[in-house]
C-alpha cells in the first residue's frame, strides 16, 4: 500500500475521532451528517443513510 494513502487514512480516522469527541450524544446519523456537512443542524440524507447502514450491517 502506498505510504501517502496510509497516512491519508490515518488522518481521516483522527478527524472522525475528533468529530465524535465534540458531540454531546454521538449517534450514527449525527456523525454521518456532521461528516458530510460540519455546520448542519438537522440530520441530512447522508446521516440517514449512515444510520440505515449501521442498523442493517450490509457488510456482514
Amino acid at each position: 500500500m502506498n505510504a501517502s494513502i496510509m497516512f491519508g487514512e490515518m488522518d481521516l480516522l483522527k478527524i472522525k475521532k475528533q468529530v465524535i469527541a465534540q458531540m454531546d450524544n454521538p449517534s450514527p446519523d449525527r456523525i454521518g451528517t456532521l461528516w458530510n456537512e460540519t455546520g448542519a443542524n438537522q440530520i441530512n440524507d447522508v446521516g440517514a443513510r449512515v444510520k440505515t447502514a449501521f442498523e442493517t450491517k450490509p457488510w456482514l
